[in-house]
């Protein structure tokens, strides 16, 4: 019999004693199991796949009741709780990313539309014969740069919105660290 529950191997073996059903050595297993550090049972039981969670589960319930339960289910859910905000700080991350190249394409057309606008204002102040030609282009590029000026703005309203959503997940984030480090405490 194991003195103490120090790897994996030794969970496993814990855990089927416990399921053997033999009685006679429960004390001696609830023993073992007070002996080991709970640390290292949860950073075992963290590691270990779904099915195997599940006998830990049933044999710690088994043999220590439902407190020692509770704790590496609280465990267990701190774990999913930090892989669900790495996901959303990945996805928000990309997402910011994305308007920001949006928003430094929309300069580099601005940019050019403006160039293209100043080219046509000094044609039409040189050129007098070509005014109603260059009038045309000049509202078509005018219709054409609000239409660009309202997508700027929707994208900035976009991007403040990010803003805003990613300032709640990274509180989100402090909060639930603050939390679990109570929680570890």
């Amino acid at each position: 019999m194991i003195h103490k529950i120090e790897s994996e191997i030794e969970l496993k073996q814990w855990c089927q004693e416990v399921n053997s059903g033999d009685h006679k050595h429960f004390c001696d297993l609830q023993d073992v199991y007070a002996r080991s550090e709970e640390r290292i049972i949860k950073n075992i039981f963290l590691s270990q796949p779904m099915n195997e969670k599940e006998l830990t589960i049933f044999c710690v319930q088994k043999a220590m009741g439902a407190e020692k339960i509770f704790r590496l289910m609280r465990a267990w859910a701190r774990q999913q709780a930090q892989i669900v905000i790495d996901d959303n700080d990945k996805m928000l991350n990309e997402r910011f990313t994305e308007l920001n190249e949006a928003r430094r394409n929309f300069e580099l057309e601005k940019t050019v539309i403006e160039t293209q606008n100043k080219g046509y204002r000094d044609q039409i102040e040189t050129q007098a014969d070509l005014l109603e030609r260059a009038q045309n282009q000049m509202n078509k590029l005018e219709k054409d740069n609000s239409a660009l000026y309202l997508k700027c703005s929707e994208m900035e309203t976009e991007l403040e919105e990010a803003y805003k959503e990613n300032k709640k997940h990274t509180e989100f984030q402090d909060y639930i660290r603050i939390t679990l480090t109570e929680k570890t405490i």
